[in-house]
């Protein structure tokens, strides 16, 4: 067992940024739910802001007749939920320091266009789910390091 001096040393020169980076590789899944989940069912862009509004009402009443569309959707917000091609081609690839959102589905160039680059970025209120769901992991993480 290490002394608290020990422990100490070891936080003071403790690199996190790498342990970051590992949690957040090995949690890929959790980051592209987020997403999902804040498009799908929030209406979210990552401005905080809905995405938009659909403005065509014959739109709006086929959208709701289809039937593999979001259990989510309300009548009038975007929801970018249609066939879900979209959402299954979202990506989070992590490096050091960063992360960044991507999708390959055909359609997002036109989707970025028409709603921007919001679409492909976290909301507050999923940072903070992020936040919530991945500080524990880091601090056990970091736990592990120190009483190494």
């Amino acid at each position: 067992m290490a002394t608290i001096q020990q422990m100490i040393d070891k936080l003071q020169t403790l690199e996190v940024m790498p342990i970051a980076s590992k949690i957040a590789e090995n949690n890929r899944h959790l980051m592209i739910m987020e997403l999902r989940e804040q498009l799908e069912e929030r209406h979210e862009s990552g401005n905080d802001e809905p995405i938009g509004y659909y403005t065509s009402e014959p739109y709006v009443k086929w959208k709701k007749k289809q039937s593999g569309i979001s259990k989510f959707f309300d009548g009038n917000q975007v929801d970018l939920f249609l066939t879900g091609d979209f959402q299954r081609s979202i990506n989070a690839d992590v490096s050091d320091d960063r992360y960044e959102l991507t999708a390959s589905d055909f359609k997002t160039p036109i989707l970025v266009e028409n709603y921007g680059t919001g679409i492909l970025k976290f909301s507050e209120t999923s940072k903070e789910n992020l936040r919530n769901a991945l500080n524990p992991k880091l601090v056990e993480e970091l736990r592990k390091e120190i009483l190494k």
